[in-house]
């Protein structure tokens, strides 16, 4: 049934007071082998997201519905987290599409997780159904994108 700024500076142009200039830094980007034992950590919560969320589907049926909404909601800031993760993640340029679209994606998934608890707290049987069919969909993009930037890492060491 269910499934699953940047900141701009304005200085003095005439190399007069630098007051008012606002000056950002980059992080520099990792290697890919540094890219690919920091996502490890990340793939793991992302893996665990899924497995959590099959388990509260699976037992939907003998959950209360305030406790659903719950799992959902908690589901949701998981997702979130590891969305957040993934944005910090100052990867090899040749990742950035393959991440962009994970980060996408899980945004998308968060979105319908979210909307699935609002629907069981509100009982709206039509909407939790809904949002559980794009839930379903996401899935599946989170899956592809997931395996798109795993193709390009070397397996984490350690």
């Amino acid at each position: 049934m269910l499934a699953v700024a940047a900141l701009a500076g304005c200085g003095d142009d005439d190399g007069g007071s630098s007051a008012g200039t606002v000056t950002t830094t980059t992080a520099p980007r990792l290697t890919v082998a540094g890219a690919a034992a920091a996502y490890a950590p990340i793939r793991a919560e992302l893996v665990a997201i899924g497995r959590d969320l099959g388990s509260a589907v699976a037992n939907a049926a003998r959950t209360t519905d305030a406790k659903l909404a719950d799992r959902f909601s908690a589901l949701t800031v998981r997702a979130e987290a590891a969305a957040a993760r993934l944005e910090a993640l100052t990867a090899p340029a040749r990742l950035d599409t393959a991440l962009d679209r994970l980060r996408t994606a899980l945004a998308d998934g968060a979105r319908d997780l979210r909307a699935v608890a609002t629907a069981v707290r509100s009982d709206d049987a039509q909407a939790a159904r809904e949002a559980a069919q794009r839930l379903v969909g996401d899935s599946a993009g989170i899956r592809q994108a997931r395996a798109a930037v795993e193709r390009q890492l070397p397996p984490a060491r350690g």
